[in-house]
Formats: structure tokens, sequence, C-alpha cells
């Protein structure tokens, strides 16, 4: 006897929304659908703007978004960490960048938290560039339960007092940046402002800045950055995948 249907364990579009909570990434293409029911189903199972359509044979604006998709799709981050995203409305696609948000929110002191964001394989948050700016303060902070009470947070950027103008953020594998032309000093501080550290403040509901501390004055929560791996088995978290599964027998995840 067939056994009774299991949204859990038979309806397409609940194991895609399990599948794309995790680390699989799934892309999905229709071919002459002039109707659109099509486009509107596979859209349903697709990670997010990854479902694409093709008007013919030789459409090669179709082939360009699905190679441009592997791309994104091999760039996996780490369960329970917020993946670096921009959206493009005239495209209506998403671009995916190897940097994924962790937040930490138990108070330890600045010196002491870059060593625990090594050890998860990142650095603190090095804030280079106006969208990861712009992204952590807009997307990441404001949907992250666990900072609802939280209104400092450190971050990667640091003093080397052995080189001129010595403000540099932590990068990957022990690398560093200097401090470009994306800043963001709360009120009456600046690069010349004492402190060897700098930490997120929230001046207002809607407004966070930097301010310097000492590598010791502070016990505040952080915001790690872990960069992205390969999608390989060996290589990526997919622990996500399993815990969503609710103890369904899974034999290969390839």
């Amino acid at each position: 006897m067939k056994p009774p249907f299991s949204k859990i364990n038979d309806d397409p579009v609940t194991i895609a929304a399990q599948m794309n909570n995790s680390n699989t990434f799934i892309i999905t293409v229709d071919y002459i659908d002039p109707n659109g029911g099509a486009t509107k189903l596979l859209s349903q199972i697709s990670t997010p703007f990854m479902n694409f359509s093709s008007a013919d044979a030789g459409d090669n604006e179709a082939v360009d978004e699905v190679k441009t998709a592997l791309c994104y799709a091999n760039c996996v981050c780490p369960s329970q960490t917020v993946q670096l995203k921009t959206y493009d409305p005239t495209t209506k696609r998403h671009t995916y960048y190897s940097d994924c948000f962790q937040s930490i929110n138990t108070g330890t002191y600045y010196k002491y938290a870059e060593k625990v964001c090594e050890a998860r394989k990142g650095t603190l948050a090095s804030l280079t560039t106006p969208i990861k700016n712009y992204f952590l303060l807009t997307s990441v902070i404001p949907s992250d339960n666990t900072l609802n009470t939280i209104n400092t947070l450190h971050i990667g950027l640091h003093r080397n007092i052995s080189i001129s103008n010595g403000w540099l953020w932590y990068g990957y594998d022990n690398t560093v940046y200097p401090l470009g032309s994306t800043q963001n000093w709360a009120p009456g501080f600046n690069s010349g402002s004492a402190g060897d550290g700098v930490y997120l403040d929230k001046l207002n509901q809607s407004t966070w800045a930097w301010i310097t501390e000492g590598v010791s004055s502070n016990s505040f929560a952080y915001m790690c950055q872990i960069q992205a791996c390969d999608s390989t088995p060996r290589d990526c978290d997919r622990s996500g995948w399993l815990n969503n599964q609710n103890k369904r027998k899974v034999s290969n995840l390839d």
C-alpha cells in the first residue's frame, strides 16, 4: 500500500525550502513558456531570483545567467551566517559575495574578539566598501534577533602604530587592508582619535557609527566575517540541511 502523502517528505516546495535554508542552491530553467505557468511553478522551488527562462534555443542571455548562477552556487556560507549580497531592481537579480557575517552577542574585549573570529576561520567584520557597510547596517543587524538589545559591536578596524596613519582592516589568512575612503565615524571621532580598536555604536534607532576604543577597555558583542567556501561536501558545513530533514534519511547529498 502506498504511504499517505507527507508534506515534509513528499511536497517539492517544502523540500526545496528546506534545501534553500541550508547550504543548497537550486537553479531552475524553463524553456519556451509563453503562458508563464512553468516559470511560476519553478520559482516556488528555486533559490530566490535563480529561476530563469529561455525564449528559444539561441537564447544566449539565459545561458549567461545560468553560468553566473553556477558561480554563485559555488560560493557557500556556513550555516548560521548571513551572506553578503546585493539586489539589482533592473535585472531583478542578486549578486552574491564571498563574505558571511556572524554576530556574537557574548561580550568580550576587542583583543579577544578577533581571536574568536579567527578560530571560526574569519576575522572581525571589515567594512571596507559602502556595499558591505550598508548591508551590515540595514540587513544583517536589523534581522538578527540576538542583537535586539545590543547597542555596541566590535568591528575589524584597528590601529598599527608602526605605520603612518596606521588604521587597518583585518583580512583573511592573516592579511590586512588600509583604511580607505569608506569611513563612518561618529560625531567627535576620526582617524586621529585615541584608541587602538573600533566599535560600532548605535547612535539612534536607525544610525550606527564608529567609535575608537582601547583593545582591553570594553567587553562588547562583536561581528565576525567568515569567508565563503567552495561548495564541496568535505569543505562546507551542511548540517543545516541535515537538521532540517526532521530525521528523514538522506543517502546522497550531492
